[in-house]
């Protein structure tokens, strides 16, 4: 009897968002894995936003402008989560959601 074993590509792609661009927006972030063995995809790369309230642009002499916040940007994705069988060599996949933070914005405080 034949297995079929099927792969599945989990490579996590560059984002369209450059250190430069991220850089100068008026809420930066930087985008840090989140790594679970369990799950399928292992890695996926989150936002981290780098302040709690937003920049003010470059003219202006006070670094953060206090009417604004960030606020993270967030998505939800489907992954699968590994679950053991009752054969130890075997497990099977569970498909659940997770949470993604894909950038910052400024809003109103």
């Amino acid at each position: 009897m034949a297995i079929n074993r099927w792969r599945m590509d989990l490579h996590v792609g560059r984002s369209f968002i450059t250190e430069k661009t991220n850089k100068s927006l008026l809420a930066p972030w930087e985008y840090i894995p989140d790594v679970n063995s369990t799950r399928l995809p292992v890695t996926i790369l989150t936002a981290k936003c780098q302040h709690d309230r937003c920049l003010n642009n470059m003219a202006s002499p006070v670094r953060f402008n206090q009417a604004l916040r960030v606020l993270p940007i967030t998505y939800n994705i489907r992954v699968y989560y590994r679950e053991r069988c009752q054969d130890p060599r075997h497990y099977k996949l569970v498909p659940g959601t997770f949470e993604v933070t894909v950038g910052c914005t400024c809003a109103r405080a």
